[in-house]
């Protein structure tokens, strides 16, 4: 693919990637995580602790929400980042280091895009899959490019 089609296309995915990242950093309000996991008194059966070594580690429900939250904000840093670092693709795709730019993007979006199949196998899931995997292929296009 030559990048007389890839800049643009690029450009136009960095606006995508900023909007989405920016989304994002309220994914766990949107999705009602605050509800979803739960942490009162009357909490259901305790869950597994997490053993580390001779460390014992007791696992509650606000852990499970927290690290929820921690991996929400940083898929926003990077999401957003990855934009913003998309947005002007005509300066770095045809560099040495835009090849390696474009290449950790294409895994980013590939692991993306595998991962969507852990929330779900509906068809809407199988969409966001797509969707991702062709974000992945149109930062290796321009890695190889």
């Amino acid at each position: 693919m030559s990048s007389e089609i890839i800049v643009p296309v690029l450009a136009a995915v960095g606006l995508f990637t900023v909007a989405l990242g920016t989304i994002h950093i309220a994914i766990p309000v949107l999705m009602d995580f605050d509800h979803a996991i739960p942490t009162a008194k009357a909490e259901p059966a305790p869950l597994r602790s997490l053993g580390v070594g001779g460390f014992r580690y007791e696992v509650r429900r606000s852990d499970v929400r927290g690290i929820a939250w921690v991996m929400s904000n940083a898929a926003s840093y990077v999401l957003i980042t990855l934009g913003i670092a998309d947005l002007p693709a005509s300066a770095w795709v045809a560099t040495d280091a835009g090849h390696l730019l474009a290449l950790w993007a294409s895994g980013w979006w590939a692991i993306r895009a595998g991962s969507q199949l852990i929330v779900g196998r509906r068809i809407g899931d199988f969409a966001v899959a797509g969707w991702f995997g062709m974000l992945a292929a149109l930062h290796a296009a321009a890695a190889l490019g």
